[in-house]
């Protein structure tokens, strides 16, 4: 008599219970890949942003429209002057790094010439004489950080204070940039430029040249934020990015 072959339910039972757990830890494994691949495109992406506007004010592309006009350090739309007729000096850019949102909004920073520019003078005061100013009402832009990463913090290592404003300035004498790192005043619309970048007064000092963290939250439950860090430097360096943030990179008060 040939006796049956084949498996039992006992085996077949546990190949399947087998076959399902490796599934799901494969599954599992995939979407996580995923959300860490997104994470890491929303980081590297807002870096190149702003890596962007820095690069851009390096080379002298100018970005005005020519929808407002200069006067004595202050800023018109209503009689609009194209690039190049214009009183107006573009110098430069604002990034507001706004927390616990996706979005970050970049302002025009135009200035006027002094009667008698003094050109020996060091560039952040050469830059405070000519009178810089946010355009708020022509020219804005938004970035929207892919994935919807969303910035969770920020801190200036110098003095331990949370930062949401970024100002790139270049010198009117040179193709050195400043960079400006302070907290936007509270009130709608002051963007008070400068009172916060006069080089004279004392308080004013860790807003000028200073490092500061800006740090990157997934939107997909990833625990560990990524950092983009503002240097103060020249050149590539000055904006840099890392995925090693730790408590206390991004907590400033």
């Amino acid at each position: 008599m040939t006796r049956a072959e084949g498996y039992t339910i006992i085996e077949v039972s546990l190949f399947l219970g087998i076959s399902a757990l490796m599934l799901a830890i494969a599954l599992v494994g995939t979407g996580l890949s995923i959300r860490t691949t997104r994470f890491a495109d929303s980081t590297r992406s807002l870096h190149a942003y702003v890596q962007q506007q820095y690069d851009d004010l390096l080379n002298g592309v100018n970005s005005r429209l020519g929808n407002e006009a200069c006067n004595s350090g202050v800023i018109s739309t209503a009689t609009p002057q194209t690039p190049g007729t214009s009183n107006c000096l573009y110098m430069g850019k604002l990034i507001l790094f706004k927390p616990s949102t996706d979005t970050l909004t970049t302002y025009n920073i135009v200035g006027t010439e002094p009667a008698n520019p003094d050109y020996s003078k060091a560039d952040e005061q050469l830059i405070f004489d000519f009178n810089p100013a946010i355009v708020t009402s022509v020219g804005s832009e938004s970035y929207d950080i892919p994935w919807r990463a969303n910035i969770s913090g920020s801190k200036r290592p110098v003095d331990g204070r949370a930062v949401d404003a970024f100002a790139l300035i270049r010198s009117p004498r040179s193709t050195r940039i400043v960079s400006y790192t302070y907290k936007e005043p509270a009130a709608a619309g002051s963007y008070n430029l400068p009172s916060l970048i006069d080089p004279s007064v004392p308080a004013n000092a860790n807003n000028i040249s200073k490092a500061a963290n800006f740090c990157v939250s997934s939107s997909d439950g990833l625990g560990q934020p990524s950092k983009l860090t503002i240097s103060g430097g020249q050149g590539q360096d000055a904006i840099g990015v890392s995925f090693d943030a730790v408590v206390g990179d991004c907590n400033g008060s």
